[in-house]
């Protein structure tokens, strides 16, 4: 069972790394199969084991925190940060980051830019 958890952790990271590397690209189930030659269902089933999600609800998530990141930074525009993250419209990526954030993006930039200027 450990070097089975060991194995599955080391096929995992390499998915993990490979969602990374892609945070600002558009990254397919199949894409990550035929790079690490795994079958779609080993590969999420492993994947979900050790990370709890599946492969394409981590990279959302991934997705969805460096919009947040970006949000807070004020530096990028909501149609600027959905096109650098490879999203296929502004709306689309408004959509996945209310079901997410539970907030718009630009609710979400608003209240973190207000948290930032409330005086103590």
């Amino acid at each position: 069972v450990e070097v089975r958890a060991r194995y599955d952790g080391d096929i995992a990271a390499r998915v993990l790394s490979m969602l990374q590397e892609q945070l600002c690209g558009q990254l397919t189930l199949s894409d990550i199969t035929a790079a690490l030659g795994y079958g779609k269902t080993y590969l999420s089933n492993v994947f979900k084991r050790v990370y709890g999600q599946s492969i394409m609800e981590y990279y959302m998530q991934l997705k969805i925190d460096e919009a947040k990141y970006l949000l807070r930074d004020g530096s990028m525009s909501v149609s600027q940060i959905s096109d650098h993250l490879g999203f296929s419209s502004p709306q689309y990526f408004s959509k996945r980051f209310s079901k997410l954030v539970k907030m718009s993006p630009r609710q979400y930039a608003f209240s973190v830019r207000e948290e930032w200027t409330t005086p103590d």
